[in-house]
């Protein structure tokens, strides 16, 4: 029987099943307790039980692996003391410290055990921690580069270390045979990917760099900061023309807009014709400003202005330092470096694996790795993932597979979840708004793919479901949360809109307490911008109300001195904070 503290969405994420299906949760959407709650239902399901054993519960950290065990304990210790004379509850305790409730390492790490004879693995091993595999890549690295010093026929080595080495040693190239190792490992097939990826830089005869199957990012990438250099101006000239303000600067601004907007949406632009609008940029004098005017609106108008000019010079500067025609010159020259790098980074992989077999050891990059040969058979071949026995027979111990903070996962791990399941039981938890493991390989995209695939009506891949409502938080918090994040969060800059679908809800009911104070009403925001923080700009002029936007669309980063007033005035220090 439903619990009325529950709501629908939740209720559909605890019940749906046949189906793949991914739960969209917002922040203090209460996603721990639905999974954890489907758990306790598919276990005590009356017509379809399902053994705790039967089921794979992902997570992403130790802590809350033992989390969600605990919680499981406690339900199914109290669903044991309504019910005391149920067998099948005794049971299902009983077998809960064999259940898979595992990170992906500790669940790799156990088939590892089980099935290393597969593999060319002494069934001794042990995984190394993180400074011994550092210190054991390191002596790797630097016994191959001393055996590319001495080969005879080392040219294009040679030339790769003047290129990308440094000034001093070859550290820098290092550096970069270590990041590309790291990087490609978060791929299923890593000699592949870096094959493929160096094959990007191949340019033919007769080709542009419009042909490039990259350069579309790169004009996303000058797309975006001209955005933010359109807003910069929008907002000085907002600054400008108030009362008080350095009115004839508005002329300028106006010139200014004029040249930079139509390089907003440039991605359909050949690379040649923007190379001649960024060198025909003009930045104009700023007309002498006489007479009564604010200085500090005057100085702060200089100051957006300033910052426009700069962010543009850095575009010139990194993207169009060199003509079209010598461009491609350097990148047909650069694709034998790109292949040399890439051949260097699988002889470093190579060397650095027979290492850590003479030495019995495995680092956490082996265990996804050796866990997907087990479970791919030997014919597969990237874009042909064959199950092997062991993933065959796994799909079939596996009635329900659930992965939490799903938006954290990379390539391999998705993989070797795609070889354990079957089409129609993964059950993935998580918000791609809350993904912060970029720098540990996370791939958010897989996430995004399935949200949107799966919220198209009728797909046959799988079912999206949103939990929106946050029942931490007060009114006044949530609120202000939607306001900031409204402004800053698109699918360019977070890769996500911030839309209807995307924001939060007010879920909770909090009760008014007589005679308590309470965050209900303004709220604080604190905002630490170390690189860009200006003291002497951290008020706003003597003119301006405060609460008055002085322009809707302007750049979030330079309103944030002035977001703490607007957002909610003075700070809130009693105890309930909501």
């Amino acid at each position: 029987m439903r619990d009325k503290k529950w709501t629908d969405e939740q209720w559909a994420a605890i019940t749906t099943r046949d189906t793949n299906l991914l739960v969209a949760a917002a922040a203090g959407a209460g996603k721990t307790a639905v999974l954890v709650e489907r758990i306790i239902l598919l276990i005590t399901d009356p017509v379809r039980p399902v053994d705790v054993d039967q089921l794979l519960i992902v997570t992403f950290t130790n802590a809350a692996a033992a989390e969600m065990r605990e919680r499981i304990a406690g339900a199914l210790s109290k669903a044991l003391k309504e019910n005391p004379h149920s067998r099948r509850l005794a049971k299902q305790l009983a077998m809960l410290n064999r259940a898979s409730i595992t990170t992906l390492h500790s669940f790799c790490l156990d088939l590892l055990r089980r099935y290393f004879y597969l593999l060319d693995l002494d069934p001794g091993f042990r995984v190394a921690d993180e400074v011994e595999a550092e210190l054991l890549r390191l002596e790797v690295l630097e016994e191959l580069f001393e055996e590319r010093y001495n080969r005879e026929d080392n040219e294009t080595f040679a030339r790769l270390v003047d290129a990308y080495g440094g000034q001093r040693d070859d550290s820098k190239l290092q550096d970069l045979v270590l990041a590309l190792y790291r990087f490609s490992g978060s791929h299923p097939w890593p000699r592949f990917w870096l094959a493929e990826m160096t094959e990007t830089f191949a340019l033919s005869e007769g080709q542009s760099l419009d042909d490039l199957p990259w350069i579309y990012q790169v004009k996303e990438e000058i797309s975006q900061e001209m955005q933010s250099v359109l807003r910069l101006l929008k907002q000085a000239a907002g600054w400008a023309g108030r009362p008080g303000g350095p009115e004839l600067y508005c002329k300028n601004l106006t010139e200014d807009l004029i040249q930079t907007e139509p390089l907003v949406d440039c991605r359909e632009v050949s690379w040649d014709k923007l190379y001649r609008s960024f060198a025909g940029i003009k930045w104009g004098k700023l007309s002498p400003c006489r007479g009564e005017v604010d200085e500090g609106l005057k100085n702060r108008v200089q100051a957006l202005r300033n910052k426009a000019k700069d962010k543009v010079n850095e575009i010139v500067n990194t993207y169009f330092c060199a003509k079209p025609e010598i461009l491609l010159q350097d990148l047909r020259s650069l694709h034998p470096l790109i292949k040399e790098l890439a051949a260097l980074t699988v002889e470093f992989m190579e060397r650095y694996q027979k290492k850590k077999q003479s030495k019995g050891l495995v680092d956490f990059g082996d265990l996804e790795h050796y866990c997907l040969s087990i479970l791919l058979d030997k014919a597969s071949k990237p874009g042909e993932m064959i199950p092997s026995a062991v993933a065959l027979e796994l799909k079939k111990q596996f009635a329900e597979v659930l992965v939490d903070e799903y938006q954290d996962i990379n390539a391999v791990q998705e993989t070797v979840l795609q070889l354990v399941s079957r089409e129609d039981n993964r059950f993935m938890v998580g918000d791609v708004k809350q993904s912060i493991y970029r720098f540990r390989l996370a791939e958010p995209g897989l996430f995004l793919g399935k949200y949107r695939q799966y919220g198209v009506t009728g797909n046959a891949a799988g079912c999206r479901i949103d939990l929106s409502k946050n029942f931490r938080s007060r009114l006044g918090v949530v609120n202000a949360v939607n306001f900031i994040f409204r402004q800053i969060m698109t699918r360019a800059a977070g890769e996500i809109d911030y839309d209807e679908a995307a924001e939060l809800r007010y879920g909770a009911d909090f009760p008014a307490l007589e005679g308590v104070i309470t965050a209900e009403g303004p709220v604080e925001l604190h905002l630490i911008d170390g690189k860009d923080a200006q003291p002497d700009q951290a008020e706003l002029p003597d003119n301006c109300e405060d609460n008055e936007m002085p322009d809707p669309d302007g750049e979030p980063e330079e309103l944030a001195p002035t977001r703490r007033r607007q957002i909610g005035g003075p700070a809130y220090s009693g105890d309930d904070q909501g």
